[in-house]
């Protein structure tokens, strides 16, 4: 009987061994067969990756070249219309001093020269006016025909016709054709799928689903960012993000494409199609910011002048990267913050503000340049700092914050500006013929109280917008 038993126990052990070694083989070829999917999935990958990691480094090689081409473009313009409106401001401002008109100039303080009692003809009727006087009759009379050439309805200067003035004409315009045709020439050389947005997220989207825990281990959103980075420049290139900027004269022309690839890129709910901040912001910062710190730190004034229309335009880019880095980087956000000030306080510091006499008499029309004076300085100028500061209020300030922990920001320089500056302008235009202030400052008090954040009673501003909302109540525009 025992040995019965122990030979039942026996029977019994070797049957739950086999249970168990026959559970475990089939484990074991589950585990098999998952590895050599994954082997295979990863060598497809591997292989996709290789061929699409040689195919946006051809285009980054393509792309650089006609990218710096650009922001040449853009640097040299900015160069000639920041010259060209200091200039423009110091020449009328030195007319008008000449001739009794100027009270006081407000902001920045011309370096004009003194030409007071000097002859203008010696006793045989020879021109022996100063070389100075002789290259600004010069630039009086360049400006008259390009601001002529500008204003197609042939009336009166416009504000919009003395903007456009200031941008010489570099051939752009047919630039930008030729480096959109050859970005095009060398995209077309390159199999389409290698030059999409979506393709390459299609691959690393597969890559997420299949194996999440190794996608997350080796950051693989890092990677997309990096090379998605060089189609975002690539789209920024082929779009007309850059002719918007470089020339007024160039709007509706036909110079490269939308941005709506990379509008689907960074719209809404673009972060919770990738997962999270990650790719989009490392994208962002390798392939948009460097652009966007460029032209803030070296072309701030081709930013504020431009008209409405191309203002959206440029800022759309803007405001949609800025959302993504709210939640990828405190540090870049708040770089980009700082060069937005920056750039601002650069673009209010080169407006110099002439306030003219009261007591004097209008000038007659046969003195071209003493009229033209007069017209910019109470009217011309009035509308183009308007201008810039809508710009400015509508399309940036919503990018900055009411307080900063490092003092003044561009909300602050803005308000500044209106107060100490702008204002007083206003109230030296009440006379004659001269632009109705009202109107000017009615522009500036609406784009102010279209920001959500209610800025003209937000209680840290309250002390500087009360200037504002005393101005308000005088035109009768809102309570004080």
């Amino acid at each position: 009987r025992t040995q019965q038993e122990e030979l039942t126990n026996s029977i019994n052990r070797r049957k739950a061994d086999r249970d168990h070694s026959a559970a475990e083989s089939k484990t074991q070829a589950k585990s098999l067969e998952a590895t050599g999917l994954a082997c295979e999935y990863y060598q497809k990958l591997r292989h996709d990756l290789t061929i699409w990691v040689g195919a946006l480094r051809d285009i980054q090689n393509k792309v650089q070249p006609i990218l710096h081409a650009f922001q040449d473009m853009l640097q040299v313009q900015s160069e000639d219309v920041d010259h060209e409106f200091r200039s423009l401001q110091d020449d009328c401002i030195a007319v008008l001093m000449e001739n009794g008109v100027l009270n006081k100039v407000l902001g920045r303080q011309p370096d004009v020269p003194t030409t007071a009692g000097q002859a203008s003809v010696d006793e045989f009727g020879r021109d022996i006016r100063s070389q100075y006087l002789r290259d600004r009759d010069s630039r009086f009379q360049n400006r008259k025909e390009r601001i002529n050439s500008t204003n197609a309805e042939g009336t009166d200067p416009s504000c919009q016709s003395i903007i456009a003035s200031l941008y010489d004409d570099h051939n752009e315009k047919q630039r930008c054709e030729t480096l959109h045709d050859a970005l095009r020439a060398a995209l077309q050389d390159l199999d389409q799928e290698y030059t999409s947005i979506t393709s390459l997220k299609t691959v690393f989207d597969s890559w997420h689903s299949k194996h999440p825990e190794d996608y997350k281990q080796c950051y693989a959103g890092l990677s997309l960012g990096d090379l998605l980075s060089v189609l975002v420049q690539a789209e920024i290139c082929k779009s007309s993000w850059f002719p918007d900027i470089l020339s007024r004269n160039m709007t509706n022309q036909g110079e490269g494409t939308s941005t709506a690839e990379l509008d689907r890129l960074l719209g809404d709910g673009a972060i919770a199609s990738y997962g999270n901040s990650e790719c989009l912001g490392r994208a962002i910062e390798k392939g948009i910011l460097p652009l966007m710190f460029e032209v803030l730190e070296k072309s701030p004034s081709l930013i504020f002048f431009l008209s409405p229309k191309e203002a959206h335009s440029i800022s759309e880019l803007v405001n949609l990267s800025f959302r993504v880095l709210q939640e990828y980087s405190s540090k870049l956000t708040q770089k980009l913050q700082k060069l937005i000030s920056g750039a601002i306080a650069k673009t209010l510091d080169n407006i110099a503000i002439p306030i003219a006499s009261h007591d004097h008499q209008e000038s007659k029309e046969n003195d071209e340049v003493l009229h033209f004076s007069e017209q910019f300085c109470n009217e011309y100028l009035p509308q183009v700092i308007q201008d810039v500061l809508c710009n400015i209020i509508i399309y940036w300030f919503p990018l900055l914050p009411l307080e900063s922990e490092d003092g003044d920001n561009g909300i602050h320089f803005v308000l500044n500006f209106i107060n100490e500056k702008f204002l007083m302008l206003l109230s030296s235009m009440e006379k004659g013929k001269l632009a109705p202030s009202r109107e000017v400052f009615n522009s500036i008090w609406q784009a102010l109280n279209k920001d959500p954040r209610r800025i003209l009673e937000a209680p840290s501003l309250l002390l500087m917008t009360t200037p504002i909302r005393g101005a308000a109540y005088a035109y009768q525009l809102g309570a004080f």
